[in-house]
């Protein structure tokens, strides 16, 4: 049950980057004065695993959620194995089920984040057809997200992974090799080939789909931070998930750092982040869509 102090505090879920740390997310957590604050960084291997997953893989909810996922299980012995980001996804929805939030926000980074959040959004969208009071619990934790703040995602070019793992300390890099399973090793030694360019090809379309044509990623309103100079994920695709979406709005500047845009462009960044939250406090259902076409 969640504290008489957190009752009517609304509540934010940070998700980290791809080699990101605790300290890292604080500035981000400090942002949000009044809320309820909850970060989660993906590890390596579960963002690889993500990326080498056929995206017709299907989603099935865990036996006991939410109760496996109560805040006195975390960081304990009790806490369910969060192997991949599904598993990582339903513990953050289990967190979020234990508030009594009237609205919940995200705040995501690049794929660390962005691959987090495919799997919340194909969650939601697959609500019906998981059993009732798992779908009821869901449904009103959907109805609350007021809002999703998006930096420096998503990373369409699948490819790019070796770019990305290039900012992860190699003691993760290793740690991650450890645990991959023969099929991820057989991938990344074949990364070019014909087979693996294919499953990339069709992990891009299904995470471009959850930004594009997802109904939770259509309906809540959407704040990018994103830039020109940006390698990893690029202006241009991301300029068109904003004009597409209809409660979307961009920040994009001609020079900037991947997940560092707070840091280059504090000022902007952090009246952009004030006025989209104030805006969008009230309850969700008091927001209809407006379509942009």
């Amino acid at each position: 049950m969640a504290s008489p102090s957190s009752i009517s505090r609304p509540f934010v879920v940070i998700l980290g980057w791809l080699g990101s740390q605790s300290k890292h997310l604080r500035r981000y957590e400090s942002l949000y004065h009044g809320f309820e604050v909850f970060s989660r960084i993906a590890t390596p291997a579960q963002v690889i695993r993500a990326l080498l997953t056929r995206p017709e893989t299907l989603l099935q909810s865990p036996r006991t959620w939410p109760y496996s996922y109560t805040s006195s299980s975390v960081s304990s012995n009790l806490m369910p194995r969060t192997e991949t980001v599904d598993d990582l996804a339903w513990e953050i929805l289990a967190k979020m089920d234990e508030s009594n939030a009237p609205v919940f926000f995200l705040h995501l980074f690049s794929n660390g984040g962005g691959l987090v959040w495919e799997s919340l959004a194909r969650i939601f969208a697959a609500s019906h057809a998981f059993p009732g009071p798992v779908r009821q619990r869901l449904n009103s934790i959907e109805s609350r997200i007021a809002g999703i703040v998006v930096d420096s995602a998503p990373a369409l070019e699948m490819d790019r992974l070796f770019d990305a793992l290039a900012h992860v300390p190699p003691s993760d890099q290793l740690r991650t090799l450890l645990q991959a399973e023969p099929s991820w090793l057989y991938l990344w030694w074949r990364w070019n080939s014909p087979a693996t360019m294919d499953l990339l090809n069709q992990r891009r379309t299904a995470y471009l789909n959850i930004w594009m044509e997802n109904p939770v990623t259509l309906r809540i309103p959407t704040l990018f931070f994103y830039c020109e100079n940006d390698p990893l994920a690029e202006s241009k695709s991301i300029d068109r998930i904003v004009k597409h979406l209809p409660n979307a709005h961009g920040i994009c500047w001609k020079d900037s750092i991947h997940c560092g845009h707070l840091l280059r462009h504090g000022d902007e960044y952090t009246t952009a982040l004030n006025k989209f939250v104030q805006t969008h406090l009230e309850r969700p259902d008091k927001f209809p869509a407006h379509s942009k076409l």
